[in-house]
Parts: structure tokens; sequence; C-alpha cells
């Protein structure tokens, strides 16, 4: 059986928003090659889920979403549940619709950042 390889390119970018929420979105390259580089079929779909722990060793593995056919995901650290300024883990796994499954991606660690709240405005000039 050819297995899938998934490498876990991260782009973590931060997005607030008006109601505090701080989202991010991580993403990696699309798998398009079995793991001895023959193609995937055309008629195969891939999909991906990501995940993070609070561990190396990524147990317990969180889910941050359903798995997706895109190649990010975005999601609130806080409502996660990551701890801000903690580092977390992330691997991510690809799959396709015949039910093939890559192993785990590299880990790849990331501090949660503090929670950014708003300050009070600043004066930029007075007339």
């Amino acid at each position: 059986m050819k297995k899938l390889c998934i490498v876990l390119a991260l782009l973590l970018i931060a997005l607030p928003s008006a109601i505090r929420a701080e989202t991010r979105t991580i993403s990696w390259d699309p798998v398009t090659t079995y793991t001895d580089s023959t193609p995937i079929e055309p008629e195969k779909t891939v999909s991906y889920t990501a995940y993070w722990s609070v561990s190396p060793s990524l147990l317990p593995l969180v889910a941050i979403a359903i798995p997706t056919t895109a190649t990010f995901m975005t999601f609130d650290p806080t409502t996660q549940g990551m701890i801000r300024g903690n580092t977390v883990y992330f691997t991510a796994k690809a799959m396709l619709n015949t039910g093939e499954e890559s192993d785990l991606s590299p880990v790849y660690p990331w501090v949660v950042p503090p929670s950014r709240q708003p300050g009070p405005p600043i004066i930029e000039s007075i007339t």
C-alpha cells in the first residue's frame, strides 16, 4: 500500500476582529504524491485535519476543525483552549476519499501570544 506524506509548512497569521476574538490561520502545502513520489490519481480527493497538543509527544491530540480539502484552517486560540504564553505543538494528517491516511506530519511548536487588549485611544493631534 502506498503511503501519503504531508509536510506541515505552517503559516500562522493573526486576524483580530472587533469582538476581541483573535483568529489565526494555519496552512500547509497540498499533498499531491505518495511517499514514493507517485502522483495521487485525479479521481481521489485529499482532505486534511490539523491538530494541536500541549505536549511535543502529541498527547492529548486536539483537532482544530473538521477535515477540509482546503490547505488551511482558521482558529481562535482562546476558543481552542490554548493557554496564552505557553507553547503548543501542531501536526496534520492527509486522508484520501478511499480511506488511505498519511502519518502525522512533523511537529511544529508555536508560542501562543498574549491576548491583545484594546488600549485607550491615542490622540494624534490637537487643533
